[in-house]
């Protein structure tokens, strides 16, 4: 009888202790996932502050035409396509959900925008002086470690997914009333 109840109680309480890690669990994933997404705003924002001042400064680069061209196209296409993501980060900071998809959006823009950053700011025999070089590098760097935070979190979000589309998976179907003819 008293092993039966032990049985019991651990049968019963596990599951709750289990369900409070996981509800614990998902709540940090929440509140992480909320301070990754700010912290894309702010490197977009930075980026659009940046942009301004590379695109300027490029033309004073002593570097052949085409090559201020082709180094200005690329800070154009990195801009508009962070111009584009910034109205879909600000919808989603505002919810408590965000799909994979979306996140691998912001992931993908963040990883670009380092990218063309840290590209840039190896040009820095071009800037005149290493000042604008270091806050280049140091805004591609931020971007660069707050992608692998984003993948990090996208890839765990996509395994919780795939464990319980496997899960649904298993289940028999049943069939229902109106499917019996």
């Amino acid at each position: 009888m008293k092993l039966t109840l032990a049985v019991l109680l651990v049968l019963f309480v596990c599951p709750v202790l289990s369900q409070g890690q996981n509800q614990t669990q998902v709540q940090g994933q929440k509140e992480d996932l909320r301070t990754l997404l700010q912290d894309a705003s702010y490197v977009f924002n930075r980026f659009d502050e940046e942009a301004t001042g590379l695109q300027v400064e490029i033309d004073h680069w002593n570097v052949d035409a085409s090559s201020k061209k082709n180094f200005k196209e690329e800070v154009s296409a990195v801009l508009r396509d962070v111009d584009v993501i910034k109205p879909t980060l600000s919808q989603l900071l505002s919810k408590s959900q965000v799909s994979s998809v979306d996140l691998l959006d912001v992931y993908a823009e963040v990883a670009e925008v380092g990218s063309e950053v840290q590209g840039q700011a190896s040009n820095e025999s071009n800037w005149g002086g290493a000042a604008k070089a270091i806050e280049l590098a140091q805004l591609g760097a931020k971007a660069t470690v707050l992608s692998a935070h984003i993948e990090v979190l996208l890839r765990h979000q996509i395994i919780v997914q795939e464990r319980q589309l496997e899960v649904c998976s298993r289940q028999p179907v049943s069939s229902s009333p109106a499917a019996k003819h």
